[in-house]
């Protein structure tokens, strides 16, 4: 199976990205000023707020623009991680109040059509943080939505980013499992 999104092994990477710090790190300047200019409370995804996200993941990106205007963060971490973000629920003047957080696995080698469906639904019914789907050509995808309307607080954000992180670990692991037969 060729993933695109996260080898089965980066969830620790991620965790370990948004959790801790290396002492190296911990004791520069510029760091300790990068964290505590990060906001206690959420309440739109603008591109700075996505910025500190991505540095806070320690991940590497770059923003798109699709032909509907849409900014889409294409982003990778420690461990192979891959991960798109997606601000979404937006206005004009106050900016986007959602965040869509997508993986995919491209190619994977199941028999028939209705054991993907059946496995999905399980995995959909045991996971309430994400939720799987798959187009006709075999492609599955892991996507939550973050909602920040009425305002989240920084670390609740960076959370369920790990939480998103674990998912996709669990899926992978899963869809290997459901490949060996």
């Amino acid at each position: 199976m060729l993933i695109r999104s996260i080898i089965s092994t980066s969830l620790a990477a991620l965790a370990l990205a948004v959790t801790s710090t290396p002492a190296a790190a911990q004791q520069a300047p510029s760091q300790t000023q990068a964290q505590s200019a990060r906001p206690d409370w959420v309440g739109r995804f603008d591109d700075q707020l996505m910025r500190m996200l991505m540095q806070d993941l320690r991940a590497t990106w770059t923003v798109e623009q699709s032909a509907e205007g849409l900014t889409t963060y294409r982003a990778s971490a420690e461990g192979g991680i891959n991960f798109v973000a997606v601000p979404r629920s937006c206005e004009d003047q106050n900016g986007c109040v959602g965040l869509v957080v997508i993986a995919l696995f491209n190619d994977v080698n199941v028999d028939n059509a209705a054991r993907l469906d059946a496995f999905i639904n399980a995995f959909n019914d045991r996971q309430p943080t994400a939720k799987v789907m798959r187009d006709p050509q075999g492609m599955v995808a892991l996507q939550a939505y973050i909602n920040a309307a009425n305002g989240i607080t920084y670390r609740n954000l960076l959370a369920q980013m790990v939480v998103f992180g674990q998912n996709i670990t669990t899926l992978s692991r899963a869809l290997i499992e459901l490949e060996n037969g």
